[in-house]
């Protein structure tokens, strides 16, 4: 069996979950909370049960370079049992953890003897001898300040990969934007081209900033990745969250495989309601989408009411409020002691989609339209900045959830002025 190490990056200790809802109660609340902590022991725990040579954090340990004097020894901690399991610890930091003048910091606990931490300026290198014989060489740069505006990836192009049998580079950077542009929610930092990482020497890229897993394959046994935070912050980071795991070959790397670390789970349900005939007819499709959710974890959901449904009036007439208690109420269980955060009403009336959208007439163009459109022509027709938007197109998956709004929008107008004719007032 092969040895390992293990990537992971945007650890984020001491920041506070941003969105759980207004309707929380404060002890609910605590107690989600008190999960959080969880995932950087989730990260050590399972770092010593894979037996890992050594572990490489990318960037951002820290939500506020090192204020929170909590999640210093919290680190601390965790670190001195890497060590004394006989696990490297690597680390660089990036734009929330930038090694500033030690004056401007607030160090608490000093890192354990033994961690290596790679600083600003230029690329620094360690030949890392695993137990079983062989060697890796293990390159990277830290921030020196929050805005990082150079290409640090073009320093490893000198790095000298000797006798080892493969070169990891750790590296908080923005992958593919151009000046000016940012990728997704994360600003351009240290921005660098996929092709910079691919002529450069390194094998794997262990990479921080993005908060989407990502992993890409370059040629042979390489590898760029980024394995995304610990733990989702808000509905704007949903699904699993956690680590990679990357196998050390005699020459390169094997292909990371990732394992949770979360103990919160973000997700965004689209629930289609078009076979409800009223409102308590929601929970029952609620409750069948939820037995397809992974649950094992405290679930935190925004619900998308979406379709064309006989309970549409009902549902665009309701407070928001009283249908997401009535909600959370009846499906407490289902959400793991989770919590729905919010509820978009995104339905129409009862109306044949499919028909409208076949006829030769502005309304059929659009619908149409709709159904095909990519979010560069979203971009273009649209101001994203604006009632929501720009959440919504975040990623390229959440466009449905985009569409179905158009959607619901023409068809609301149209049902709008049909019942306008009926009432002579």
């Amino acid at each position: 069996m092969n040895p390992v190490f293990v990537h992971a990056a945007d650890l984020h200790l001491g920041a506070p979950l941003r969105s759980l809802g207004a309707g929380l109660t404060d002890d609910a609340k605590a107690e989600l909370l008190s999960l959080v902590d969880k995932a950087f022991t989730n990260l050590i725990d399972k770092t010593i049960e894979y037996n890992a040579e050594f572990i490489v954090l990318a960037g951002d340990i820290y939500d506020d370079a090192e204020n929170d004097a909590r999640a210093q020894l919290r680190f601390f901690r965790g670190l001195k049992r890497l060590l004394d399991a006989g696990i490297g610890v690597y680390i660089a930091h990036g734009n929330h953890d930038p090694l500033l003048d030690e004056k401007k910091r607030n160090q608490i606990a000093k890192l354990p003897d033994g961690v290596h931490r790679f600083l600003p300026g230029s690329v620094q290198t360690v030949v890392h001898k695993l137990r079983g014989g062989g060697h890796v060489t293990v390159a990277g740069i830290s921030f020196g300040k929050r805005d990082e505006s150079e290409n640090l990836a073009l320093q490893f192009e000198t790095v000298d990969r000797g006798s080892t049998q493969a070169i990891i580079g750790v590296l908080h950077t923005n992958v593919g934007a151009t000046a000016g542009q940012t990728n997704g929610v994360h600003a351009n930092y240290a921005p660098c081209k996929e092709s910079d990482l691919r002529n450069s020497p390194v094998d794997y890229w262990a990479l921080g900033h993005v908060h989407k897993r990502s992993v890409n394959h370059m040629d042979g046994n390489r590898y760029w990745a980024y394995p995304g935070n610990l733990q989702g912050r808000d509905i704007g980071e949903t699904g699993e969250k956690g680590a990679l795991v990357v196998e050390i070959l005699p020459n390169g790397v094997g292909k990371p495989e990732f394992f949770s670390c979360d103990e919160i789970r973000f997700e965004r349900i689209m629930l289609d309601c078009s076979t409800v005939e009223d409102l308590p007819g929601i929970q029952k499709v609620l409750e069948e989408s939820l037995t397809n959710v992974e649950h094992v974890l405290p679930i935190v959901c925004r619900i998308h009411l979406v379709g064309s449904t006989q309970a549409h009036r009902q549902i665009s007439t309701t407070d928001t409020s009283v249908i997401l208690n009535h909600l959370q109420e009846g499906c407490q269980g289902l959400l793991n002691d989770g919590y729905i955060e919010k509820i978009e009403k995104q339905t129409s009336p009862p109306i044949d989609i499919d028909r409208l959208r076949s006829e030769d007439d502005l309304l059929g163009d659009l619908l149409k339209w709709t159904s095909r459109a990519n979010l560069d022509e979203i971009n273009e027709l649209i101001d994203v900045q604006s009632d929501g938007v720009q959440e919504l197109l975040q990623t390229a998956e959440q466009l449905r959830q985009l569409t179905a709004k158009l959607e619901t929008m023409f068809l609301n107008d149209l049902f709008n002025q049909d019942e306008d004719k009926d009432d002579p007032k």
